[in-house]
């Protein structure tokens, strides 16, 4: 035998906190506080990979540190030293 249901004002008592929530949540979406803040409150790390598991498996399955070592070669490979400065340039020369 089940329990029997509680009388009414009980059951809307337990959803108050859930419709407040839910209230809450809305207006912070409206006044446009999330996407505001997004920019600064969200760091994209671009090592990190947000993929499924099949699609992570399909592109080679490379973890973090292969990721990273990866991306120094590039980097290092991309390096494009400044131009030095005239002046330094002849005083070395001299």
């Amino acid at each position: 035998m089940s329990a029997p249901e509680p009388p009414a004002p009980r059951r809307a008592a337990r959803r108050l906190p859930r419709a407040n929530f839910v209230l809450h949540a809305a207006s912070w979406l409206e006044a446009g506080l999330a996407m505001s803040n997004h920019q600064s409150a969200f760091y994209d790390f671009e090592l990190a990979d947000n993929n499924s598991f099949e699609q992570w498996s399909a592109e080679g399955g490379r973890d973090l540190l292969q990721r990273a070592n990866r991306r120094w070669k590039s980097l290092l490979e991309a390096y494009q030293p400044p131009p030095p400065d005239p002046a330094r340039d002849k005083a070395l020369r001299e």
